[in-house]
């Protein structure tokens, strides 16, 4: 019993992860375009060697596409948002493998603006009301 006790605490102080969701509006008459960009792309999202496998702190992520008008990122991470986007930046080189995708997404900054990928993120994140986890 004291050794599960033991367990059930230590397990309880390990780091917990944090939810990530943007929405952002698809610019009006580009849906279909982003729903190629993302299919072109998959492997980035998908594939353990592909560019978000370098962040070594994701545990997932997924893209949704709704109503042809609202585009949809949801990641878990470890850690706190400032060095999660930082090596979003950084391993897409300045946002470029973000751009192919977030182009076709209003107030989107393009590639090679830290700063505005940066305020992009932040401003287009929602908070997440479901899944208990850590919210920075």
């Amino acid at each position: 019993m004291a050794t599960q006790q033991a367990e059930a605490t230590q397990a309880s102080a390990a780091p917990s992860t944090t939810a990530f969701l943007l929405i952002a509006k698809i610019k009006p008459g580009q849906a279909d375009a982003l729903r190629e960009a993302v299919s072109a792309n998959a492997k980035n999202i998908e594939d353990p060697t592909g560019s978000l496998a370098q962040v070594g702190t994701v545990h997932f992520v997924r893209v949704a596409i709704i109503n042809d008008d609202t585009f949809l990122f949801a990641s878990q991470f470890d850690g706190d948002i400032e060095p999660y986007l930082d090596d979003f930046y950084t391993v897409t080189l300045g946002g470029v493998g973000f751009d192919a995708v977030l182009r076709y997404c209003e107030d989107w900054p393009g590639p090679n603006d830290r700063e505005g990928f940066i305020e992009f993120w932040k401003s287009h994140r929602v908070p997440d009301q479901g899944s208990g986890m850590k919210q920075v």
